[in-house]
């Protein structure tokens, strides 16, 4: 029996092979190289999401004001609705991933931040407490 934690056993994209296909790691697999790929490709596609769903995301904030409502829509609006919100879900589950890993990537490393005042770069400390 492993005796990794369960979250530790998520997988994490880290390279695209020549097909464009994600190949993917646990945290416990990865190097320090890959620990930060890692980390870009997320951050990378939250961006990507966010500049996607921002449109919609903005309508969705004036439909919950009450400033918009399903007759201001146009037909082909209200059809693209639920792909919308699957986008935005798409969105939010991505930021999520992020977070968990950034979590887990200081967790792995308890000795990165212990001291008040560290000012240590992320890709400094995995050279330094990485174990890989």
């Amino acid at each position: 029996m492993s005796k990794t934690p369960e979250g530790f056993n998520e997988r994490y994209t880290v390279w695209l092979n020549a097909d464009g296909n994600p190949v993917e790691r646990t945290l416990q697999e990865m190097t320090r190289k890959e620990v930060m790929v890692a980390l870009q490709f997320l951050e990378e596609q939250c961006d990507r999401m966010e500049r996607e769903t921002a449109e919609f995301s903005a309508l969705a904030e004036a439909m919950q004001r009450g400033e918009v409502g399903p007759d201001d829509l146009s037909d082909a609006e209200v059809d693209a609705l639920p792909a919308k919100i699957e986008a935005l879900q798409e969105c939010g589950e991505a930021q999520q991933k992020l977070a968990r890993l950034m979590r887990r990537v200081q967790a792995a490393m308890p000795q990165w931040g212990q001291k008040k005042g560290q000012k240590l770069r992320l890709g400094d400390a995995l050279d330094r407490f990485w174990p890989r």
